[in-house]
């Protein structure tokens, strides 16, 4: 996936572990009386819902009596009014992992919610925190043989896509990123190397280790045009006054918190301009059909910097890659066509400008 960086969402869109608890029966049990099951709240002509999906956090979990302090149901009287909805179709459900989310029944519920007889008001969902407590993805968010959460949340967040497309009218779409349920504490460190990967920040450049929970939601739903919510700098602020008292579940005023990030919510810039591999850099340039002299010379230099980048000298090969420049300007509009000169020197620029040159 080729991706730019994103300012339109703070970096530390931490992760709330929280979705989580829940994420077995014994969790569940733990959750006490706040935990809530799926539920309906049907007006008087159920004909414009509002479609929630999620664990534990969309169910109202840690609000407290009644479950109508959670933040589906806050957004639920703000779409009611703004939107037109007349009926609240809560799937959420405690202990949902990406996995249970399209195994279990729960996305092809919402699915038919959305497909059915009616103009859909909106859609919201919260995913992934679980799929950190039960261990699946700790620390491998990015390797599909070990933490299936990047393709469930692609299968969902697709999925959802394309019935709301099919769906009358234009309504919003969005996935909640996590906060951090330790902000304020000597733990937020511990919960923010999983939520934001090795390097400790959200970029659509990251892969490997770097990559995190928030990351694969904003990877994702950058790809779809997907809005994201992030509350995580309100809880950042506010410390565990946000938090109830389990650790992990918002309060009532956290939850209040995030229904105010679903409506500053923000589509994140496609992530489509991620720098290619020298090795690909190498391929365009094969494919010219240049003279063989000026493509030994092009490939030489572009070689050396991939040598320099194996033998950690960052710095040689940001050299290599600057010479490499120099030659294709030389070359410009001679022995290279413009468009093509102006494309090698634009993918260039891009590896040198990358973190390999910073």
């Amino acid at each position: 996936m080729r991706a730019a960086k994103h300012p339109n969402l703070p970096i530390p869109i931490a992760l709330a572990l929280l979705a989580c608890l829940a994420f077995a029966a014994s969790a569940v049990a733990s959750e006490g009386p706040d935990a809530v099951s799926p539920s309906v709240i049907a007006g008087p002509e159920a004909s414009g819902p509002y479609v929630a999906l999620g664990d534990s956090i969309g169910a109202g979990a840690g609000a407290g009596p009644p479950p109508g302090a959670g933040y589906v149901y806050l957004l639920y009287d703000e779409y009611a009014s703004s939107l037109g909805a007349t009926s609240l179709l809560n799937r959420s459900q405690s202990g949902a992992t990406s996995t249970s989310l399209i195994s279990g029944g729960q996305l092809d519920t919402a699915l038919a919610d959305i497909d059915a007889a009616s103009d859909t008001k909106a859609v919201t969902i919260d995913i992934g925190g679980n799929d950190y407590l039960n261990g699946t993805c700790r620390g491998d968010w990015d390797d599909p043989s070990g933490c299936p959460f990047r393709a469930n949340l692609a299968t969902a967040l697709g999925a959802l896509k394309q019935a709301l497309g099919n769906d009358p009218g234009d309504e919003p779409f969005t996935v909640m990123a996590y906060y951090n349920p330790g902000a304020g504490t000597a733990s937020a460190g511990v919960y923010d190397a999983d939520l934001l990967g090795a390097n400790g920040r959200i970029d659509c450049t990251d892969s490997g280790a770097d990559v995190g929970l928030n990351d694969v939601i904003l990877q994702e739903a950058a790809t779809l045009g997907i809005a994201v919510a992030d509350p995580y700098p309100a809880f950042e602020a506010a410390g565990q006054s946000l938090m109830s008292g389990d650790g992990i579940h918002p309060n009532a005023a956290g939850h209040q918190a995030i229904a105010e990030a679903f409506g500053e919510a923000v589509v994140p810039e496609p992530c489509d301009q991620l720098p290619p591999t020298i090795s690909e850099l190498i391929e365009m340039v094969e494919a010219l059909g240049l003279p063989s002299g000026i493509e030994r010379s092009l490939v030489g230099k572009l070689e050396q910097a991939q040598s320099n980048l194996t033998r950690a000298n960052p710095n040689g090969a940001c050299g290599k890659l600057g010479a490499f420049i120099n030659e294709v300007e030389a070359q410009t509009g001679k022995k290279i066509d413009s468009a093509e000169a102006e494309s090698l020197i634009a993918d260039a620029r891009l590896i040198r400008d990358s973190e390999v040159c910073s």
